[in-house]
């Protein structure tokens, strides 16, 4: 059985079999042609040809066709061989999002943030997770495609808005932390966050910082580099060099780890 479609004049697609069927999406309105010889060809005999319409595709080929979705769960199908599902959904700036696919059949899975015309990440299998943080407010998408192209099926997308970042990412928009005062409790959420904070010292120069939770790096720095680290959770004595201003950066221990920590400086 071989199929020319949309105006070819080679085939798209031919197989041979006593069953043989071709799932595919016609690009354009008009004649499309099937064309059926024996295998061999001194064999005779009847046979079938079955065309079906299965309707329209549930979601567009390409990013310029995403289908919008909200937040929560949309189902979705691998309408046909080769089926690309593009789809878009709008993002707070600041805001992390958690992206999950999941099917019987293993499925890749892009995301394209904030602009990229390039993917910022993507993983396959039967389910998969990416949670980034959208850093503008407008349309993000995402990308599904069956990870065997001949494989079609139902799966489903999953997107959550996790809230903001719970600290800054950097220097100038580090959060204050108070030398003697508790503990602060912070939350690696996304990959490749990091936590930034600022203490003051008054003439002290001898310090102790201390780390509980998950398995983090701590950085102490001043503006012109790495004072001290610390494997975490564990406290390590550092000292400066001067009074002024300093800063705690606090980084997961494995690329990728997430999960919840405490923090805490005190003379």
């Amino acid at each position: 059985l071989t199929l020319v479609l949309d105006g070819n004049t080679s085939f798209n697609v031919q197989d041979w079999g006593t069953a043989v069927t071709f799932t595919r999406k016609a690009a354009t309105a008009g004649p499309q042609y099937a064309l059926a010889r024996a295998y061999s060809t001194t064999s005779l005999g009847s046979y079938t040809v079955t065309v079906t319409d299965l309707g329209v595709d549930d979601f567009g080929d390409t990013q310029a066709t995403a289908g919008a979705i909200g937040l929560g769960t949309t189902n979705a199908r691998f309408d046909f061989e080769g089926d690309w599902d593009w789809f878009k959904f709008d993002s707070i700036a600041n805001h992390i999002y958690q992206v999950k696919y999941a099917g019987p059949m293993a499925g890749y899975l892009t995301l394209l943030l904030d602009g990229n015309t390039s993917f910022n990440v993507q993983d396959w299998g039967t389910a998969v997770s990416f949670t980034r943080l959208a850093t503008t407010s407008g349309p993000q998408y995402a990308l599904a495609r069956a990870y065997d192209s001949t494989r079609l099926g139902a799966y489903s997308v999953t997107v959550t808005d996790l809230g903001q970042d719970d600290f800054g990412n950097s220097a100038a928009t580090a959060s204050a932390l108070t030398v003697g005062a508790a503990a602060t409790a912070g939350s690696i959420q996304y990959f490749g966050d990091e936590d930034w904070f600022s203490f003051a010292t008054n003439g002290q120069l001898a310090y102790q910082v201390t780390a509980t939770g998950m398995s983090t790096t701590i950085e102490i720095r001043s503006n012109t580099g790495v004072i001290a680290s610390l494997s975490g959770p564990g406290n390590k004595a550092f000292s400066v060099p001067a009074a002024g201003t300093y800063f705690v950066r606090v980084l997961p221990s494995s690329s990728g780890a997430m999960g919840n920590y405490t923090i805490a400086v005190a003379p």
